[in-house]
């Protein structure tokens, strides 16, 4: 998974809301899609403290690089 708050054209993302961060190294935190699937990821926390994401943040993610 690749997750990004700035999306480019060499792939194709999926817009998410970001509903929960665990804060552990490496746990599945919950985003949401706008047709209101609830995704849950393992996202590394050295992502999230780069990128600053926080609860409710709108990111973008794309499955498989």
């Amino acid at each position: 998974m690749f997750v990004t708050k700035t999306p480019d054209s060499a792939h194709e993302y999926i817009p998410v809301q970001v509903l929960h961060i665990t804060r552990r190294a490496r746990w599945p935190d919950e985003m949401q899609r706008k047709n209101g699937l609830i995704l849950q990821a393992e996202i590394p926390k050295t992502i999230i403290d780069s990128l600053a994401i926080r609860k409710n943040d709108q990111i973008s993610y794309v499955r498989r690089i």
